[in-house]
């Protein structure tokens, strides 16, 4: 059987304030010499986690946009792609109808100032710019900042699934994201790290559970 490790990112692979992974690179190294690949999973953009990704010193699967998009290695330090959904752009046309829904008005991401992005989230610029660099997923705001009920959200998504639509709240935050359907499963090959089907299960938590010392302590239970 093929051993894999699974990683959120924020506040469990990387500090949550301070974006620190030091704590993280003794699992990392741990997991390394067992050729045991660490796969991250994130809401985080492809641009966020490649960066992610080399000052790990990683090169393996990873999951980005919540699941929507997957990356694999190519064999050449690069990676290739493969999204659920219609991608951001298209995304973008169809949030009129979540307005036209809700008599709302929203704002994408992408139609944020990097030091607006900044104020709502605390990323640093250089990392809000590369949160806007969205390929399959669409974060917005409403414009009078009010969160949508749980009810709210569970009616929408009724009426979204007949598009290979759904929408969460970003936990926290006055963010929402609109995103296809994910596809939790999908085959995971690549030439360094060969795999039979590997199940990606998207994980959504309140608050970040396992801390960073706790990969350590994980791999050497699996190993």
């Amino acid at each position: 059987m093929k051993k894999m490790m699974f990683a959120d990112v924020d506040g469990t692979f990387m500090d949550f304030n301070t974006y620190s992974m030091e704590l993280s690179m003794e699992g990392v190294d741990l997991l390394r010499r067992n050729n045991i690949p660490l796969v991250l999973v994130s809401s985080k953009t492809y641009a966020e986690m490649t960066a992610i990704m080399d000052q790990a010193g990683l090169y393996n699967h990873f999951a980005f946009e919540n699941g929507c998009g997957i990356a694999f290695p190519d064999g050449n330090g690069g990676y290739t792609t493969e999204i659920s959904g219609p991608g951001t752009q298209v995304l973008k046309k169809k949030l009129i109808l979540i307005e036209e829904i809700t008599e709302k008005k929203f704002t994408s991401i992408l139609d944020l100032a990097d030091e607006e992005i900044s104020a709502y989230s605390g990323l640093d610029m250089r990392r809000a710019a590369l949160s806007k660099k969205r390929i399959a997923t669409l974060p917005f705001i409403s414009g009078d900042c009010e969160l949508f009920s749980d009810s709210d959200i569970d009616e929408l998504n009724i009426r979204l699934a007949v598009q290979g639509l759904r929408l969460h709240e970003v936990a926290g935050s006055i963010i929402c994201s609109l995103h296809g359907q994910v596809n939790l499963t999908l085959c995971a090959e690549s030439t360094r790290f060969t795999a039979p089907k590997v199940v990606l299960k998207q994980v959504r938590a309140e608050t970040a559970t396992m801390t960073l010392t706790c990969l350590t302590m994980l791999t050497s239970v699996i190993l």
